[in-house]
């Protein structure tokens, strides 16, 4: 895959797991196990899969990409594949 493509992919894997994070948050209170769970795999997924893509790009690039879209990110010099992303919805 191209590193376009590859750039692409990850940022559609990164909307779908904010929009799956947001729509997880949105479930009133008294929800039905049901559709919490539903929603937390779904979230779980798309997370996982953006985590994946996010893996085969290098920390800068991720970086960059990050700043663009406004967030802040810390990649540990010790462990580059660690990263934590602020302002999102998940923390490694």
């Amino acid at each position: 895959m191209s590193r376009s493509r590859e750039i692409i992919a990850w940022l559609k894997a990164y909307d779908a797991s904010e929009k799956a994070s947001q729509a997880r948050a949105a479930l009133p209170t008294g929800s039905s196990r049901p559709k919490v769970t539903t929603a937390n795999a779904r979230w779980t997924r798309l997370a996982e899969e953006r985590d994946r893509l996010e893996k085969q790009l290098l920390p800068e690039t991720v970086q960059a990409l990050m700043k663009e879209l406004g967030r802040k990110m810390e990649v540990k010099k010790e462990d580059p594949d660690q990263l934590k992303l602020f302002g999102n919805t998940c923390q490694k």
